[in-house]
């Protein structure tokens, strides 16, 4: 009896056909295609997903592929266009995308160590040694790490492991993934429990915390500098350090690199390292996307004298001294989605907090490396890694370097356009110190009736699309440039002459 859910072997290389064709225009289209579906190409998508129930009747592999290219596909927006600045979001590398092809096919769950059966975890491992490297952290954060489904699982391990070495670390027996957070501090002595310190933060810190137990209403909020709210108010911080005995409490502190606005980073991380030191607290950094102005350290003759790479870099220095550390791989790494980075320097406590206590069968044959299901939030796992690996082996720290520094340039020269004489009486760049710039672009229009409309206008030409935000009260328009098409040439797919003339005529 055949296989009823086998796909015959003619259709199937047909369909394979098909993708490619897809990918092809994805990839290499000229003109590009629209980044935002005209309304009514969105408005009659949407009639052809099939009503409920589920229909009894199969439409088969073939007729169902059809229905997604045809009818669906034409309804989802171009994310993966080099102009696509809203959020911050990634290209896809071709290896990535190449590797990922692979990951589908092999459809491995990466959940056990079995060295006897496999190396695909030996791989991983191999990949956090190489993400390392890369970042110029120490190896030793190596074994620390794991790769998250994104910045937001990240942040959750970071502030898990910040939540258990706080209130045991005097005594292992208050521990929280053992006996629980509020039996924890009770026995620890920390009766109005953890807090956490942020000046500025992403808002996946406020969930971490929600989802934590330890209450998105506990963070604490430094007080801002109107003109550098990302950077921490040291005498305000340790005024609160310093009377957490009193308060009964312990801190967790959260530092930046990367505003989510601006993409700028919190300054003198050495000095905050200094005072969580001194009083006992654990320094989480969240550096979704600016962990990888590490990158830009390595020479590349083309862009060497276009900026000073040696400041950027040390923008993130001292990152090394954090407790744990976020990162992304989705967003300026270009591994596809979903992809986040998380390092600690405390492996024993990560594995405290994430172990399978007690299951038999998810015992591994060997102990050098740990399974991952014990230091992540899941146990089913994607091979996120094998992307990640291909691109680090295929580009090497030097493509990489060539990469960020694009990336930088890119949001550099649409600043300079934005400034330029034909512009600047349209539009205010808001931090217009192009020198401080990493990849993020903070603008409004001059014009209060436009700028109300500003961010709707431009992504409605389907040629670019942006994040609307407001800054200093008002609205504002932020451009984050993450994709690995994007060029320095005016004209081309990836070239600025396009966000050039969607500025001009808006």
């Amino acid at each position: 009896m055949s296989n009823p859910f086998a796909v015959p072997e003619a259709d199937f290389s047909k369909l394979l056909q098909q993708i490619h064709n897809v990918i092809t225009q994805y990839y290499v289209s000229n003109p590009p295609l629209a980044i935002r579906p005209p309304k009514s190409v969105l408005q009659s998508s949407i009639p052809k997903l099939p009503p409920a129930p589920l229909r009894e009747t199969p439409l088969g592999t073939y007729d169902a592929i059809q229905h997604v290219l045809n009818d669906l596909l034409p309804g989802i927006f171009t994310q993966s266009s080099p102009h696509f600045y809203g959020f911050v979001t990634g290209g896809v590398l071709p290896p990535a995308l190449l590797a990922d092809f692979i990951v589908s096919l092999l459809d491995l769950d990466v959940m056990v160590h079995l060295p006897d059966d496999s190396i695909h975890t030996v791989i991983e491992h191999n990949t956090l040694h190489l993400l390392c490297d890369l970042f110029h952290l120490p190896r030793s954060f190596a074994a620390g790490s794991t790769i998250s489904t994104g910045a937001t699982g990240s942040n959750i391990l970071g502030l898990a492991c910040g939540r258990e070495w706080l209130l045991s670390r005097d005594d292992p027996a208050c521990s929280v993934a053992k006996i629980g957070y509020l039996q924890a501090a009770v026995m620890s002595g920390v009766h109005n429990g953890v807090k956490i310190v942020v000046a500025r933060p992403h808002s996946s810190i406020a969930k971490a915390a929600s989802i934590l137990g330890l209450g998105s209403e506990n963070l604490i909020h430094l007080p801002e500098s109107e003109d550098e709210p990302w950077n921490m108010d040291f005498v305000s911080l340790e005024e609160l350090l310093s009377n957490q005995v009193v308060q009964r409490t312990r801190y967790i502190v959260v530092g930046q690199l990367g505003e989510v606005n601006t993409g700028r980073f919190m300054a003198d991380i050495p000095r905050l390292r200094s005072l969580c030191t001194k009083y006992g607290a654990w320094l989480h950094i969240d550096a979704a996307f600016g962990l990888l102005a590490r990158c830009v350290k390595t020479y590349d003759e083309a862009t060497e004298n276009l900026a000073d790479w040696d400041r950027v870099y040390s923008w993130c220095s001292g990152v090394e001294h954090a407790d744990s550390i976020t990162s992304d791989g989705h967003k300026l790494l270009n591994m596809p989605y979903d992809a986040g980075l998380f390092f600690s320097q405390h492996p024993g406590i990560l594995r405290t907090v994430f172990e399978n206590p007690g299951a038999v069968y998810l015992a591994t044959s060997g102990s050098d490396i740990t399974a991952p299901c014990n230091i992540n939030i899941e146990n089913s796992r994607r091979f996120r890694a094998l992307p990640i690996y291909v691109a680090l082996t295929a580009l090497g720290a030097a493509g990489y370097s060539v990469l960020i520094r694009r990336f930088i340039l890119h949001a550099r020269t649409i600043a300079s356009i934005l400034t330029s004489e034909e512009l600047r009486s349209k539009y205010e760049v808001l931090l217009p110190n192009i020198e401080d710039m990493f990849m993020v672009v903070l603008f409004r229009a001059r014009d209060p009736m436009l700028n109300e409309v500003l961010a709707e206008r431009i992504n409605a030409t389907g040629k670019i699309w942006v994040s609307g935000t407001s800054w200093g009260g008002s609205k504002a328009v932020r451009i984050a440039v993450a994709n690995w098409r994007v060029t320095l040439e005016e004209a081309g797919h990836g070239g600025v002459g396009i966000v050039r003339e969607v500025l001009a005529n808006c």
